[in-house]
């Protein structure tokens, strides 16, 4: 499937990424947000050349195709990966695995993910978290493709909520259209 969606970047590039994937959002306002706003506080304090990115996407095997929905099931995962990966995985994220309604409900009487999954790995497959962060994981993304996934259509969350966020795993999938410049070659602070 192709899809008009937009993207927020900064930088001298036109496209860029130090994550696995590659995010598009349905919603030109929230692409704005990203330009604005850099992930990486530490790398880039300021957003330099910040811009909107209209493009077509294409993503023709998504992992997952949950547009109402920002979570990851790890069940989900199940057929790509095995248990001892799914429960590396979790273990490695299991602060996002600890902020969901389902650890609170179903898991309570566990010290920690790694405590569960030390005593009952194969309930893995239980266990669920924002997709955002895995798929911005480098090394899971690269399984995914090794796996035959391109990317993944998921809910948003946090600032945009209520949205469909798109993943691609490759710029070859990315076919830019127009590249607006918000506040050329000064940081987002200048003046409009």
């Amino acid at each position: 499937m192709t899809i008009q969606a937009f993207r927020g970047e900064h930088g001298d590039q036109v496209l860029q990424t130090g994550l696995g994937s590659y995010s598009f959002s349905e919603r030109q306002e929230t692409a704005r947000l990203y330009a604005e706003s850099p992930n990486n506080k530490i790398t880039y304090p300021v957003a330099k050349n910040p811009k909107i990115i209209t493009a077509e996407i294409a993503i023709a095997n998504p992992v997952i195709n949950t547009p109402d929905d920002p979570f990851l099931d790890f069940s989900q995962l199940a057929t790509i990966l095995t248990i001892p990966e799914l429960v590396k995985l979790a273990i490695q994220f299991s602060d996002y695995i600890h902020h969901t309604n389902n650890w609170e409900e179903n898991f309570s009487d566990f010290l920690c993910v790694e405590d569960l999954l030390k005593k009952h790995p194969e309930r893995v497959t239980e266990l669920y978290m924002l997709a955002y962060p895995l798929l911005d994981n480098k090394a899971f993304v690269q399984a995914l493709i090794s796996a035959g996934y391109d990317g993944a259509i998921h809910g948003g969350c946090g600032e945009n909520s209520c949205e469909i966020e798109y993943k691609v795993f490759s710029e070859s999938q990315i076919k830019v259209i127009t590249v607006n410049l918000l506040c050329a070659n000064q940081p987002v602070s200048c003046a409009a």
